[in-house]
Order: C-alpha cells, then sequence, then structure tokens
C-alpha cells in the first residue's frame, strides 16, 4: 500500500510538469510570434523613415542645387556688368586724358600757371580713374578665370631700374627723397613682366600718396632661398596692427584717422594680391603703427627654382583644361 501510494504520488507529479512544461512552451510561442510582429512593424517604420529622409535629402539637394545656379547666373551677370560697364567707361576716359595732355603740353597755346595747375589736377583724378577701371576689368578677368599670364624669366633689376626712371618726375614734384636697391648680379625670376609692373606701381604709387614732401621711399630687391624678394618701404600714415590683416580684401573698412581724405576703394591692393598668388608668389605688409609708414613685401619664384617649374606645371594644365573647355562649348564673342 505504501508503495501504491508512491506510485501515485510520482505520477500526479509527472502530469503536473508536463502540464507546466505546455504551458512555458505555449508562453514561447506567443512571445515568438509578438516579436515577430513588432519587428516588422519596427522594419516598416525605419523604412517609411527611410523613405522621408530620401525625399528630405533629395529636395533640399534640389534647392541647394538652383541656389548655386542662381548665385553663378548673378555672378555672371555682375562680372558682365562690370565689363561693359568699364568698357564704356574707359573710351570717354581717355578722350578726356588724352585733351587735357595736349592742353597741358602748349598746342593749344601758352597757359596762365594757375590754369596749369587745375588741369594738372584734373589730369591726376582722370589716370585714377582710368587705374580703378582697369583694376575692376583686371579682378574680373581674374576670377572669371580669364586672365593670361606671360611666363618668363626676368631680370627683376632691369624692371627697377625702368620703374625708378618712370617715377623720378613724380618724386621730383613732391620733393621725395628715392632710394633703390637690388643684387649686383642679375637675380632672374619666372613670372610675368608686365604684372610685376602693376604690382610695383601699385605699391609705389600709394607710397607717394601717403609719403609728406620730405618723405623718404625705399624700393629693394634681393635673393632669398628659391624666391626673389622685393619691399616697398614708405613714411606715410602707416597702418594699426587690427586693420593690417584687412589690407589686401576688397573695399576693406580701415579707420585713417585724420588722413581719413586718403581712402580709396582697396581694389588695387586686392589685384595685386590675386596677381601674386597666380604668379605662385606671396605679398604681406608691415607697420609700426598709425602714423610710422609701412612696408610692403612680396616674393616670386626665382627662375630654375621648384618653385619656378611648378608654376610652369600649373599654368600648363589650366591653358589645357582651357582648351578643352573651348572645344566642348561653342564659340561666341566676349569683351576682354
Amino acid at each position: 500500500m505504501k508503495i501504491a501510494r508512491k506510485k501515485g504520488s510520482a505520477g500526479t507529479q509527472t502530469r503536473n510538469t508536463r502540464q507546466e512544461s505546455s504551458v512555458r512552451i505555449g508562453h514561447g510561442k506567443d512571445t515568438v510570434a509578438g516579436l515577430k510582429r513588432r519587428l516588422i512593424a519596427c522594419a516598416a517604420d525605419l523604412q517609411d523613415a527611410k523613405t522621408r529622409v530620401e525625399l528630405d535629402v533629395a529636395a533640399r539637394v534640389k534647392d541647394l542645387r538652383e541656389e548655386i545656379q542662381a548665385s553663378r547666373d548673378a555672378s555672371r551677370s555682375k562680372d558682365d556688368f562690370i565689363r561693359i560697364t568699364n568698357h564704356e567707361l574707359r573710351t570717354p576716359l581717355d578722350v578726356i586724358r588724352g585733351n587735357i595732355d595736349m592742353v597741358l603740353k602748349g598746342e593749344t597755346g601758352v597757359l596762365p600757371v594757375r590754369t596749369s595747375e587745375y588741369l594738372a589736377d584734373a589730369l591726376m583724378g582722370a589716370d585714377r580713374l582710368t587705374r580703378l577701371v582697369n583694376d575692376m576689368l583686371d579682378i574680373s578677368r581674374i576670377e572669371s578665370g580669364r586672365m593670361r599670364f606671360v611666363l618668363e624669366e626676368i631680370d627683376i633689376k632691369e624692371i627697377l631700374q625702368t620703374i625708378q626712371k618712370e617715377f623720378e618726375p613724380v618724386l621730383r614734384r613732391k620733393g621725395l627723397i628715392f632710394s633703390l636697391h637690388y643684387p649686383e648680379t642679375s637675380s632672374l625670376v619666372f613670372s610675368d613682366r608686365n604684372r610685376i609692373f602693376q604690382i610695383i606701381d601699385n605699391f609705389l604709387s600709394n607710397a607717394l600718396k601717403f609719403t609728406p614732401a620730405g618723405g623718404h621711399i625705399t624700393l629693394t630687391a634681393w635673393d632669398e632661398q628659391d624666391t626673389v624678394k622685393v619691399s616697398v618701404q614708405d613714411m606715410g600714415m602707416g597702418v594699426r596692427g587690427e586693420d593690417q590683416p584687412k589690407l589686401f580684401k576688397r573695399f576693406p573698412q580701415i579707420d585713417m584717422g585724420l588722413l581719413d581724405v586718403h581712402r580709396g576703394t582697396g581694389l588695387g591692393l586686392n589685384l595685386v594680391h590675386q596677381l601674386i598668388e597666380k604668379l605662385g608668389g606671396e605679398v604681406w605688409m608691415e607697420s609700426p603703427g598709425l602714423g610710422k609708414g609701412a612696408t610692403f613685401f612680396f616674393r616670386l619664384p626665382r627662375a630654375g627654382s621648384p618653385r619656378a617649374a611648378a608654376l610652369r606645371r600649373f599654368h600648363e594644365r589650366f591653358l589645357e583644361a582651357e582648351a578643352d573647355a573651348g572645344r566642348s562649348r561653342p564659340s561666341g564673342g566676349s569683351i576682354d
């Protein structure tokens, strides 16, 4: 009897264990099925989110492309306006300058001293306006990739001597002392001759404008590693330390104090900065402060140096790219 009770007890335990296992398995099936449904739902939500993101990105890319194209169109319109306007200005300016110059030379008769002075001032104003027009055209050419450079080996000494002769008359009229220093041996630079004249002319014109009568202007050139370095030092108004980084930007906002009457557009120095960059060089200025003069520096690759070779390769690739672009686009006239 005891044994029977034990068997009955064991049978009862076995049945209970089976029932519990069945329940656990049933719950497991429910859990897997629920998890599967939730995963499917999550996948659908992720797909919807992905689709929304893709549509949003596509819309933003489309808007960005339209903005870029609009910016290009506006820039092209601005450049066209600058070129056309400057060309329209240059013709009457040439007539004005030519006629004033003829009168000053006495071709219409002897002029009173006061009249000659007034006409000389008018000619200087016309010359400044002509330089401004030319600077605007050159900047437009550089930014549109239409500026062409003629690279060759140049003796910097010859350029400096020529510039000295050109500036001697105005230096004497203003009562300025001019010093020129350069290496005795030939110092060859690999660059564009006309652009070097333009760069130094800009620096000397500024020095003339700001240096008072009796002041000193110094033009110096020397070799420095694989470059030829040039400096123009004046005794003019100088530039405050915080304003020096702005100087080569277009239309810089610089406080010139009592000498603010000499403020210019800044286009000349901005053009110089862009020209020197295209010629593989660097430009900068140093000044002890306002009223203490300034020195402008630039350097260009020496002929035969690795810098010169890199500059040659750069312009060769540029000309090749321009030739390829010219073959792929229809021919048409352009204003230069």
